[in-house]
């Protein structure tokens, strides 16, 4: 433990280092037409910020997860141990699926949205970078978190937690509800973006129904 303060110093250097390209980064995909500006001295350095604490967190969440497996590992039977391998692998797999698609269907479309609505109405496209930064990382988060929705809804119907012959019968309704979630998540609503983000996650929820149904406990 003596080891973690310098340990957070370094990874936070190395994210404030990155920070400027991952800014850099998200503002190549912003559609030509959108002008990002700042609004005030310390808006870029408050963005950059953000950025590095948010880095700092995800690059230290292994080594977090590590300990703590580490710590609760003699308590756990094998089988438990295989489970929480495969919920981990899985849950970041699914996250950085729902994140990458998330970013590039609000990026791509409901920018290009939003700025020809502003020029529809003869509104020149002038956008804080703070906000448009802070509005596709969270977009693309939370839509991370939703194709996590799977994995949960995989492990209910192996224990029989919940009725797979209900989820059969639902479907529509099922299907109706994912994409009002969308539509609201995304600012947008487009309907670009819900089929971009609806498909996917519609798909792997059939998955996860069919392999819940095929693989639960008797």
């Amino acid at each position: 433990m003596k080891f973690l303060i310098p340990l957070l110093i370094i990874i936070f250097g190395m994210s404030w280092k990155l920070s400027k390209n991952i800014i850099n980064g998200i503002l190549y995909f912003i559609p030509d037409g959108i002008n990002i500006i700042a609004l005030n001295p310390m808006e870029v350095f408050s963005v950059s910020l953000s950025i590095s604490f948010l880095l700092t967190i995800l690059f230290f969440l292994p080594y977090l997860l590590f300990k703590g497996m580490k710590y609760i590992s003699p308590a756990l039977y094998n089988e438990e141990k295989q489970l929480i391998k495969n919920i981990l692998i899985g849950g970041t797999f699914l996250f950085l699926l729902g994140f990458i698609l998330s970013f590039i269907g609000f990026v791509y479309y409901g920018l290009n949205w939003f700025a020809n609505f502003n020029i529809e109405y003869g509104f020149e496209t002038l956008w804080s970078l703070s906000k448009t930064i802070n509005t596709i990382l969270s977009v693309s988060f939370i839509s991370g978190l939703i194709f996590e929705i799977p994995i949960i809804l995989y492990y209910l119907l192996k224990n029989k937690l919940i009725n797979i012959e209900l989820e059969h019968k639902n479907r529509l309704i099922l299907l109706l509800i994912l994409f009002l979630g969308i539509a609201f998540i995304t600012p947008d609503g487009s309907f670009f973006s819900q089929i971009f983000l609806g498909i996917p996650i519609y798909l792997l929820i059939e998955l996860s129904i069919f392999l819940g149904n095929r693989n639960r406990k008797v």
